[in-house]
């Protein structure tokens, strides 16, 4: 069994406002975008086939809405690389070297 493909994508910001998560539903193969803005409401963007559809749809947000959703080039080019097999991709720090050492012993217990 690939577990790869059962395991949720998390593209995580801090929760501050805006605040986003990225998802890729594996099941039903689309991404999809819950954010949370000043107000506290939830928006659902969903049923987006592909990154690039999804990474189009949140530059559209950043220049049409009130409240821009602050997302970095650099962050930009993470999202791009959502295929690699790291299913957690934290946008907001770099990695620690304890933290990487337990992202591998955790990947060894998954596959």
């Amino acid at each position: 069994m690939n577990t790869e493909t059962n395991t949720p994508l998390f593209i995580i910001k801090k929760p501050r406002y805006p605040f986003f998560k990225l998802f890729f539903e594996d099941k039903y193969r689309f991404y999809y975008a819950v954010f949370l803005d000043e107000n506290r409401y939830f928006v659902v963007n969903y049923n987006i086939a592909d990154m690039d559809t999804l990474l189009a749809f949140i530059t559209e947000q950043q220049q049409t809405c009130g409240i821009p959703l602050e997302v970095t080039s650099k962050e930009l080019k993470l999202m791009k690389l959502a295929t690699i097999p790291r299913r957690l991709i934290r946008l907001d720090k770099e990695e620690s070297p304890g933290e990487k050492k337990l992202r591998r012993l955790a990947s060894a217990f998954v596959h």
